[in-house]
C-alpha cells in the first residue's frame, strides 16, 4: 500500500511538471545514504542536536555505521533548476517524534512544504510500540519504538542536507493533501499544488487566463466559420449586381436608378441606427469552432 502511494505520487509529479522523476534503488545521492559529520559539514550541529532530541543517552558518530543507510523516494530534475528531491509522506511519518525534529529547524530553513501543517498532523503517539513499525533500529535507535525516531531523523536528514549540497529545498507530499490521488483529474490537481508549494518558481507552468501575448509585430488573426451559398442564391447576388450597375451606366442616374453610395447612410435625427442581419445555418462542429476561437 505504501509502495503504491509512492509510485502514484512520483507519477503525478512527472506528469504535472512535464520533467523526469529519478527513482529507484541507486537514486539516492552519496552523502544522503549515511551522512556524518563531513557529509553535514556546517549543518552538523544542528543534526547532532536534532539527534540528541531523540536520544538524550547517545551522541552521534562522526562517522555513520555501515549498516545504518537510507534511500529516497525520488529526484524532480527540471531543466535550468537545481535538482529537487521528493519525498511521499504517508501516515506514520506523523507523530510526536517527527513533531521534535520539526520544532529544532532553523528559523530561515528553506522548505518545500508548510512546516506548521506538518506539525499540526504530528502531535499524536506512534503506532503502537511492536512489530515493524516501532521495532528497535540499532545501533542508532536501540530502544522500542525505535522504527519511528530512526523515520523522524532520516526525514530531517533530507529536509536539511540538500540545501548544503546544491539542492533544491526537498518537495514532500503527504497523504493526507492528495484524497485525490485516484481521480481522473489528479494531474491538474497535482500542478496545483505544486505552484503553491512552489511559488512557480521551479519550472511549473502556471494556467494562463486571456489570450496569449503574440510575438511582437505579428497580427492577430482569426479563422471564421465558412458560410454555404447555394447555386441559384449566388446567381441572384449576381444577376442583381449586374443588372443595378447596367441601368446606372445607360440612365447616368438621371432616371432614378439609385448608384450603390459608400458608407452607411444618413439617419434622420433622433432615429437609432438599426441592422437586419440575414439568417443562416452553423452546424454543431462549425459552433464549437467558434466558442473555442472567442
Amino acid at each position: 500500500m505504501a509502495l503504491d502511494f509512492q509510485k502514484r505520487v512520483l507519477y503525478l509529479v512527472r506528469q504535472a511538471t512535464g520533467c523526469p522523476v529519478d527513482e529507484g534503488k541507486n537514486v539516492t545521492p552519496d552523502w544522503l545514504m549515511r551522512p556524518g559529520r563531513v557529509e553535514c559539514g556546517q549543518r552538523w550541529p544542528l543534526i547532532c542536536a536534532i539527534y540528541r532530541a531523540l536520544e538524550s543517552d547517545l551522541e552521534l558518530p562522526e562517522v555513520m555505521p555501515s549498516d545504518e543507510w537510507r534511500k529516497i523516494d525520488g529526484i524532480l530534475r527540471i531543466p535550468n533548476f537545481r535538482p529537487r528531491i521528493v519525498e511521499a509522506d504517508e501516515m506514520q511519518h506523523f507523530n510526536w517524534h517527527r513533531a521534535t525534529t520539526l520544532r529544532r529547524y532553523p528559523a530561515g530553513l528553506s522548505l518545500a512544504f508548510d512546516r506548521k501543517i506538518w506539525l499540526e498532523h504530528s502531535q499524536g503517539e506512534p503506532r503502537p510500540k511492536s512489530g515493524g513499525w516501532a521495532k528497535p533500529k540499532p545501533p542508532l535507535f536501540p530502544g522500542p519504538g525505535g522504527r519511528h525516531r530512526q523515520r523522524a531523523f532520516r526525514d530531517a536528514l533530507a529536509d536539511i542536507l540538500p540545501l548544503v549540497k546544491g539542492f533544491c529545498p526537498t518537495l514532500r507530499i503527504a497523504e493526507f493533501e492528495v484524497p485525490w490521488l485516484w481521480e481522473h483529474d489528479a494531474v491538474s490537481r497535482m500542478r496545483v499544488l505544486l505552484n503553491r508549494k512552489f511559488g512557480n518558481d521551479d519550472g511549473i507552468q502556471k494556467p494562463k487566463r486571456g489570450r496569449p501575448k503574440l510575438p511582437e509585430g505579428q497580427a492577430r488573426t482569426h479563422a471564421m466559420p465558412a458560410v454555404r451559398v447555394t447555386e441559384s442564391e449566388f446567381k441572384r447576388i449576381v444577376t442583381v449586381s449586374r443588372k443595378g450597375d447596367l441601368l446606372n451606366r445607360k440612365f447616368g442616374n438621371d432616371d432614378g436608378i439609385q448608384k450603390p453610395k459608400r458608407g452607411r447612410p444618413k439617419l434622420p435625427e433622433g432615429q437609432a441606427r438599426t441592422c437586419v442581419i440575414p439568417l443562416f445555418r452553423v452546424t454543431e462542429s462549425e459552433f464549437k469552432r467558434i466558442e473555442y476561437i472567442r
